[in-house]
């Protein structure tokens, strides 16, 4: 087994630390795909197109089986992908979220992600359906401010401020952006009462339960990570952000 972790940048980087400390040999290799238009400026047709390309790359020039998109951009074209189709295992970040957040008793539901993920109400509906009261707020910038390592400060603290104030008294925040998490200390502040819903658990949850992973932990299995883009800046990127040394960031085409 080999698992590929797809993101656009670095949010991903949240799920394989994840998934790491639970599974430390199974093998893994994470694709950023910082090199391309961002994910979710892609109109659907061609952000499925290229999610696929980068998982056929996973699985041509690296022999993964499995692959978790994490990145809520991508998974919300996860059905319109021939790589699911064709005999690759592929989980997404948001539909995990989705089966817990449905199962809790009803209550207010605030959802902070990027453009793509909020029009496209991959969490709004079914949540709604399942008798939550949802507001869904697009928080496009945070993303950026996270790939810039910048978590804090007077003009991260406004944009955060800006993005939540329609989300006072929501009794759960949902951080629909794989970026977010390391936000988390920031959002609690500023959303006070709120309980942080980070959908890298619930993934990593169904991971678990689907693929039935190995989990010894005296074996350390080998992590490659691969970028589309600027391998220096997604090793500064991720130091400052997750406090991540990447020992080597190998640049690849797709």
């Amino acid at each position: 087994m080999k698992v590929a972790v797809l993101d656009w940048g670095i949010g991903g980087l949240a799920f394989l630390t994840r998934l790491r400390q639970a599974h430390p040999s199974v093998p893994a290799v994470y694709l950023s795909d910082a090199g391309t238009t961002p994910y979710g400026r892609l109109p659907r047709p061609a952000l499925a197109a290229r999610v696929d390309a980068m998982l056929r790359y996973a699985v041509d020039h690296h022999g993964a089986d499995h692959a978790v998109l994490a990145c809520n951009a991508a998974s919300t074209v996860i059905r319109d992908l021939h790589a699911s189709r064709d005999g690759l295992g592929v989980i997404g970040v948001i539909e995990p979220a989705v089966a817990e957040l449905a199962r809790m008793s009803p209550s207010r539901i605030g959802v902070i992600g990027g453009a793509r993920t909020i029009t496209s109400n991959a969490y709004g509906r079914p949540l709604r359906a399942a008798g939550h009261d949802v507001i869904q707020r697009v928080a496009q910038p945070l993303s950026a401010c996270v790939e810039a390592g910048r978590l804090d400060g007077d003009e991260v603290r406004g944009e955060v401020a800006r993005i939540l104030a329609p989300l006072r008294g929501v009794e759960v925040l949902v951080l629909a952006c794989t970026h977010y998490s390391v936000l988390s200390p920031l959002l609690a502040e500023l959303c006070p009462g709120a309980t942080l819903f980070d959908p890298v658990e619930s993934t990593l949850a169904r991971v678990q339960a689907e693929w039935r992973l190995p989990r010894e932990s005296d074996v350390s299995a080998s992590v490659r990570i691969l970028t589309t883009g600027d391998a220096d800046a997604m090793k500064r990127s991720a130091r400052l952000a997750f406090g991540l040394e990447l020992k080597m960031v190998e640049p690849i085409r797709v």
